[in-house]
């Protein structure tokens, strides 16, 4: 059984340099059998949240985060 990291999964879904390779590694993954431990779901909706709000918004850190959120959700 092999145990998928988050940085497989995020090349895999992410247009990257590395997309090709998480690939490959993600078909041998599921002939073998699969395992993604539940923090690496926490961690990739973390890593592709802060990329969105980083392209989208400008953000960079949380505390750019927390404004960017108050400016876009409260009325």
């Amino acid at each position: 059984m092999i145990c998928l990291d988050t940085n497989i999964v995020y090349h895999f879904l992410s247009e990257t340099e590395l997309t090709s390779v998480s690939e490959k590694v993600i078909r041998e993954a599921i002939i073998e059998g699969l395992a993604i431990p539940m923090i690496v779901y926490n961690e990739l909706l973390y890593t592709t949240g802060a990329k969105i709000a980083r392209i989208k918004y400008g953000v960079k850190g949380k505390y750019s985060f927390r404004e960017a959120y108050s400016q876009i959700w409260i009325p």
